[in-house]
């Protein structure tokens, strides 16, 4: 099973092994390669992440002429070595030496046994853009429900408000995190990548509760609303599930009562009457 390298908490630790201050280094070079860069994608097991969304701080490279340097991790920093040799840059942390690629104005940082590979780009440069379709209908934070229904294991039939996070990836996709009432952002319940054709979104990889989601058994379709449902059977769990998401911010004005997330009037309401950002973890009101 992939869960072990989907969770955010489990790449933040991951990336804040390396944050142990380093010694020796491979042949220094001065070279243009010294410079500033910033983490635009972080890739896991096949998926992809915004870096933002899982690292609110960044994450960010800065190689010093010299050889020093060092490695910023949603604020944490880490002092390393580096050198470039055989055509190759390598990054010396904690004695241990990580061969990355560098092409243009680019490092791809592959950490090993982890899993992660960083795409860093120098500061300053766009990235290229990506044609494709328009992905903005799909992009920023949703808020809404999801439901279990006809159970059978440990999870009852229930509801709970849910979030999500939906970004773009530098590869033109849709990235979406969704965590629940019960979970937050830093440990969701999914994570899925779609890409977008015709005006709808279909899924390529990803997982949702402890599975795999197959490549085209989600589809997001361009209607203001997210809404999804399915069959989940693994492990002698089952359940239905629907998922309902509206943009944050909006106002269900023309739900009916029973199809209002749980907590909308007494916590979603005076936040955005309020114009509070969604938060990664929801503070339950005492109601």
């Amino acid at each position: 099973m992939k869960l072990c390298k989907r969770a955010a908490a489990l790449l933040l630790a991951a990336l804040l092994m390396l944050l142990i201050p380093g010694c020796g280094a491979s042949e220094i070079t001065n070279g243009p390669e010294a410079g500033s860069y910033v983490c635009t994608l972080v890739e896991s097991d096949g998926l992809h992440f915004s870096p933002e969304t899982l690292f609110p701080a960044g994450v960010s490279l800065q190689l010093d002429s010299g050889g020093s340097g060092k490695l910023i991790v949603d604020g944490d920093e880490g002092i390393l070595k580096w050198g470039v040799s055989d055509g190759k840059l390598h990054l010396n942390i904690a004695g241990i030496d990580y061969p990355a690629e560098l092409s243009g104005d680019t490092v791809l940082l592959t950490l090993p046994d982890s899993g992660l590979r960083l795409t860093l780009l120098r500061e300053g440069v766009e990235a290229p853009a990506v044609a494709g379709e328009d992905l903005s209908p799909w992009l920023g934070d949703w808020y809404g429900w999801w439901r279990v229904e006809n159970a059978e294991g440990q999870l009852p039939d229930s509801w709970y408000d849910c979030f999500a996070s939906v970004t773009e990836d530098d590869q033109g996709n849709l990235c979406l995190l969704l965590w629940d009432e019960e979970t937050a952002k830093t440990k969701p319940l999914g994570s899925v990548v779609f890409r977008v054709e015709d005006g709808a979104a279909l899924s390529t990889d990803g997982w949702f509760w402890y599975t795999d989601v197959a490549p085209e058994e989600w589809r997001l379709d361009n209607g203001g609303i997210l809404s999804l449902s399915g069959r989940h059977e693994a492990e002698g769990e089952s359940f239905d599930y629907t998922i309902c998401l509206r943009p944050w911010g909006d106002r269900w004005e023309d739900a009916k009562a029973e199809d209002l997330p749980y907590y909308y009037e007494d916590w979603y309401l005076p936040l955005i009457d309020s114009e509070q950002p969604m938060p990664d973890e929801m503070d339950h009101p005492e109601i």
